[in-house]
């Protein structure tokens, strides 16, 4: 059983909504982390009428005794094992803020804690500016890929009125693709893409030329994050072959899914769609459903 369990925002959500008993999930007596992530879509999507409900799985977050991971870019420098140029925010601050506020108006002008003598707020209209910009971003780049990839697809998406199923890949095309996911070198680029992010925040490049340390710092990097790799890699095959459509939404769960470094770190999450993709990849064990 593994030791290590990393919750997802909705697994939050429905135990503050009271959808999940929090003593169920703690039955197992893994250690229980949570993304920055999760605090940032939390505060992104507040209204007035959200507040009880956001607040209620800040709320959770504090109760479950969750501990704060690295960002997902501080926590691929690390991974990668390259020197971090700065710390990780403190989200926690956040995730009380959240959790201890009575109004939207109070959560944004200050959320006074006399007890450690400070006085925490959460910028809403930042947090949501973000978000809104890399959902956005997310979300046309795969729409892009389908437009570029499945013939009638443009057309299909603009239609005033789309009528019938999404289109996919079909007949050569498919097998085409699917051989193409399966040769090393797709995975190799989704990993470089990995050591781009990781470079973000670091406080030197990777070094060049490489050298044996380096070298084995990829192919380490490369085993820890295999899970991750092979869930974006089916995602993709369900966008170009399995007629889904992207969620704005999925950037965050993909994020998350990140942390899945071994059979040790466990995601849970509500959605079991991502399950399915864990299925897809070989590795169910380390996708759990509440």
């Amino acid at each position: 059983m593994a030791s290590r369990q990393i919750w997802d925002t909705n697994v939050f959500r429905n135990i503050g909504a009271g959808d999940l008993r929090l003593g169920d999930l703690r039955r197992s007596g893994a250690d229980v982390f949570y993304s920055p992530v999760t605090p940032l879509e939390l505060a992104s999507k507040y209204t007035e009428g959200s507040f009880e409900h956001r607040r209620a799985a800040a709320r959770a977050i504090l109760d479950s005794g969750a501990e704060l991971l690295p960002d997902p870019e501080l926590y691929l420098t690390e991974l990668f094992r390259l020197r971090p140029a700065e710390g990780n925010f403190d989200w926690r601050q956040a995730v009380a803020a959240m959790a201890q506020s009575t109004t939207l108006e109070e959560l944004q002008r200050g959320v006074a804690d006399y007890g450690a003598l400070v006085r925490r707020r959460v910028n809403i209209g930042f947090a949501r500016s973000y978000c809104e910009g890399i959902e956005q971003d997310f979300v046309r780049d795969m729409l892009s890929l389908q437009q570029s990839e499945i013939p009638g697809f443009s057309e299909w998406y603009d239609a005033p009125e789309r009528r019938g199923n999404v289109p996919q890949l079909g007949g050569a095309a498919r097998d085409s693709f699917l051989a193409g996911t399966r040769d090393p070198m797709f995975t190799g680029e989704l990993m470089f893409a990995c050591l781009r992010r990781a470079s973000f925040k670091a406080s030197v490049p990777p070094p060049w030329p490489a050298n044996e340390d380096w070298v084995r710092r990829l192919v380490d990097a490369s085993h820890r994050l295999e899970f991750y790799c092979g869930v974006y890699t089916q995602y993709l095959v369900r966008l170009l072959t399995g007629g889904m459509l992207p969620r704005a939404n999925d950037w965050f769960d993909l994020e998350i899914l990140m942390y899945s470094e071994s059979d040790d770190a466990v995601i849970v999450t509500s959605d079991g769609k991502w399950r399915s993709m864990a299925e897809a990849t070989g590795m169910p064990q380390r996708v759990v459903l509440p």
